[in-house]
């Protein structure tokens, strides 16, 4: 579902600006940002691999962007869950762009 979210976004874009909000602003607004960002990392690194034919491998901290978003708004991914819903989909996905 969260991958349909990412095309239909990333198809949105062509129109113009994307607007994410949830209820409140923080936890699953700052979930899906930090996932598109960390998605967005991914495919940049396979389309230069495959540019360059080369194997760099992922270097990104899932962490510091956690922590930026945090920076430019309070409270976005407080909470444990939503540290390791970002994790685990960041790892799922980059096993399936990769592997």
């Amino acid at each position: 579902m969260l991958y349909n979210l990412i095309e239909f976004v990333d198809n949105g874009k062509l129109l113009g600006h994307v607007i994410v909000h949830c209820s409140g602003g923080n936890g699953r607004t700052g979930c899906f940002i930090a996932i598109y960002n960390l998605v967005q990392c991914l495919r940049l690194l396979k389309e230069i691999n495959q540019q360059q034919q080369q194997n760099i491998k992922p270097f990104f901290s899932v962490f510091n962007i956690c922590r930026k978003l945090r920076e430019q708004r309070s409270g976005t991914i407080s909470t444990s869950i939503q540290y390791k819903f970002v994790y685990e989909f960041t790892a799922s996905y980059s096993q399936k762009l990769f592997f």
